[in-house]
């Protein structure tokens, strides 16, 4: 069967998919903040439980990466920001983890800022760490 050669692809200007983005991610941040509550039902539990394991006491920081990206989202003046908006935002959200594990121990950051941290407190001691990543938070 042939290709008709009349197709139109449509394609989205780049302000619509960052918008789009920012309202995926303000979504899951509110989904991420109920589940806190408890008021995200069955599916939110578990949401709870799984990050809550992943990011420990840290857990706020997941929503508030969000709520950071979409601001950056909806706010930025350039055109193709939503790849260094994600990258910046997920870099976020592991030093600060980084950190709370350094700082605050393993149950603040949970096992993924236990795992994230545990190459780096292995080959420095913990101010060195500490001071790496403040750097990859700034």
């Amino acid at each position: 069967m042939a290709k008709k050669k009349n197709e139109k692809k449509v394609q989205l200007r780049q302000e619509t998919v960052d918008s789009i983005a920012a309202i995926v991610a303000v979504l899951a941040g509110l989904i991420f903040v109920l589940a806190w509550f408890e008021l995200a039902g069955f599916v939110g539990h578990w949401i709870f439980l799984g990050f809550s394991f992943l990011l420990g006491k840290a857990y706020f920081l997941m929503p508030l990466t969000l709520f950071l990206v979409a601001l950056t989202l909806v706010l930025s003046i350039k055109e193709k920001i939503l790849g260094s908006s994600i990258l910046g935002g997920t870099l976020l959200l592991l030093s600060s983890l980084g950190l709370a594990n350094i700082i605050f121990g393993k149950e603040a950051a949970g096992f993924l800022g236990y795992w994230i941290t545990r190459p780096f407190l292995f080959s420095f001691d913990s101010l060195a760490s500490g001071i790496i990543y403040f750097g990859l938070f700034i």
